[in-house]
C-alpha cells in the first residue's frame, strides 16, 4: 500500500513540477502587441453592412457528411430572437474555395484586397491528451496547415504554457511548433484506475463509484484477499482523494488558460475561432465556464471542440461518472458559441477540415433587433431552416445586447 501510496504522490509531484517548469502563464499576447497594425487594415469590401444597429450571424449548414452547402438563398433561413422571428435585413453568402486545395492551386498566395481576416487559434489541452492521441494530432495537423486559407492566419498555444507560436502565415513554423508539443497531465496511479471524474465522484460520496474503485484495488493491490475488503475501500478512497486535488488543479489551468484566450481572440479585427483540441475538461462546481460563454459570445468568438479519442465503443460496466460527467466544459462552450464538437470519429483530418479555418461555404445574416431589445443582457438566438429538411445548421445561439450609449 505504501508503494502505491508512494507512486500516487509522485505522480502529482512530477504534475506539478513540469508545470512550474514551464511559463506560470502561457503567452497569450494575440492582439495586444498588433492590434493597431491589423486594425489599420482595410475592412472587407463586400456587400453586407454592419453598423451598431444590426446582429450579423454566420451560418454554416452542412449535409449528413459534413460537406458545407452553399446553394442557400436568404429565404431559407429564419432567425428567432429570444424566439420571436426577426427579418432579414441583410443576406451575404461567401465561398472560400475547396477546403483542403492548397492556395497555389487555386492561383492565390495572398488574400485579395477584400477578403476578410481569419484568426484560427489552436489550443492543445496538452494537460488532458494522451501521448497517441497527440501523435494522430500532429499528423493530421501537419497536412492541415500545408492547406491554410490565404486569408488565414493561425496560432498555437497549450494549456500547460508550452512554447506555441502567435499568428502567422508561416505554415513550417506551425508545423514545427505543433511537432514538439508534449502531453504533461496523461497518466496517473494504475491501482485503483481513475479518472478526475470519477475521483471526484468517490471524494463526494458516490457509494457505486466507490465499490467499483475498491473491487479494483482489491484485485489490484490486494491480490482478491476476502480479508483485505475494508482495507481496499479505505485505500481507494485515500487515491481517489489524491487525484481529486490534481485533477481539479488541471482542469481549473485549462479553464482559465482558455478564457484567456477567449478574451484576447474577441479583439480579432476579422474572423474568430479557436479549436480545442482535449479529450474533454471535467470540472465540477465550477462558475468560470459560463463567463467564458459570455465572454464568446460578446467578441463573437467560436469555439471548436476536437477530441482525438476517436471512435469509442460504448461500455455498459465503465463507472457512470466517466461516462456522464467526463467533460461538462468545452461541449457546451462549444454549443453556446455556435461552435461544433468533432467527436467519436477517427478521421482527424476530416476533424480539421470541419473545425479548422473557414468552411467552404457560409452565409452572413443580419437582422435589427430595434431599440427596445436593446436591454444590455445575452439574447438567446436561433437559426432555422424553413425548408431544407436533413442539414445541420452551425451558427452562435446568443449575442449581447448593449445598450445604447
Amino acid at each position: 500500500m505504501k508503494r502505491v501510496l508512494h507512486a500516487v504522490l509522485g505522480f502529482i509531484s512530477i504534475v506539478c513540477g513540469t508545470l512550474l517548469a514551464f511559463h506560470a502563464e502561457p503567452s497569450l499576447r494575440l492582439f495586444r502587441s498588433s492590434s493597431n497594425t491589423a486594425r489599420a487594415q482595410s475592412a472587407p469590401g463586400n456587400t453586407l453592412r454592419i453598423d451598431a444597429k444590426l446582429v450579423p450571424v454566420r451560418v454554416v449548414v452542412r449535409d449528413s457528411h459534413g460537406k458545407a452547402i452553399g446553394s442557400l438563398t436568404k429565404d431559407d433561413f429564419q432567425i428567432l430572437d429570444n424566439g420571436k422571428e426577426q427579418v432579414i435585413s441583410q443576406f451575404f453568402a461567401e465561398h472560400s474555395g475547396a477546403p483542403g486545395t492548397p492556395p497555389a492551386a487555386r492561383g492565390q498566395t495572398e488574400p485579395g484586397p477584400n477578403a476578410e481576416r481569419i484568426y484560427t487559434a489552436y489550443l492543445i489541452d496538452d494537460l488532458h491528451v494522451s501521448q497517441s492521441d497527440l501523435t494522430m494530432v500532429k499528423e493530421a495537423a501537419s497536412r492541415h496547415f500545408d492547406a491554410l486559407d490565404p486569408a488565414e492566419r493561425a496560432s498555437i498555444f497549450t494549456t500547460s504554457g508550452q512554447r506555441g507560436i502567435d499568428f502567422t502565415q508561416d505554415r513550417d513554423k506551425l508545423k514545427q511548433t505543433m511537432a514538439n508539443i508534449k502531453p504533461l497531465g496523461s497518466g496517473g496511479p494504475d491501482c485503483p484506475k481513475l479518472n478526475y471524474a470519477e475521483a471526484d465522484a468517490i471524494v463526494n460520496h458516490d457509494d457505486h463509484a466507490l465499490d467499483q474503485a475498491a473491487a479494483d484495488a482489491l484485485n489490484c493491490e490486494y491480490q482478491n484477499n476476502p480479508k483485505a475488503v475494508t482495507a481496499a475501500r479505505s485505500f481507494a478512497q485515500t487515491v481517489a482523494t489524491e487525484i481529486n486535488e490534481t485533477g481539479r488543479a488541471l482542469a481549473e489551468r485549462s479553464v482559465r488558460v482558455l478564457k484567456e484566450l477567449v478574451g484576447g481572440m474577441s479583439r480579432a479585427p476579422g474572423r474568430s475561432t479557436i479549436v480545442v483540441v482535449s479529450d474533454g475538461i471535467f470540472l465540477k462546481r465550477y462558475d468560470g465556464e459560463s463567463g467564458i460563454e459570455d465572454l464568446a459570445i460578446r467578441g463573437n468568438v467560436t469555439v471548436n471542440l476536437l477530441n482525438p479519442r476517436g471512435l469509442e465503443v460504448d461500455m455498459p460496466d465503465a463507472p457512470l461518472a466517466s461516462r456522464d460527467a467526463e467533460d461538462n466544459v468545452l461541449g457546451p462552450l462549444s454549443y453556446d458559441s455556435g461552435g461544433t464538437v468533432f467527436a467519436n470519429n477517427n478521421d482527424m483530418d476530416e476533424g480539421f477540415r470541419r473545425l479548422g479555418g473557414a468552411p467552404e461555404y457560409s452565409y452572413v445574416l443580419a437582422f435589427s433587433p430595434g431599440s427596445a431589445n436593446l436591454d444590455g443582457k445575452v439574447h438567446k438566438l436561433k437559426v432555422k431552416l424553413t425548408s431544407r429538411k436533413g442539414l445541420e445548421v452551425q451558427a452562435r445561439d446568443g449575442y449581447f445586447a448593449a445598450k445604447p450609449k
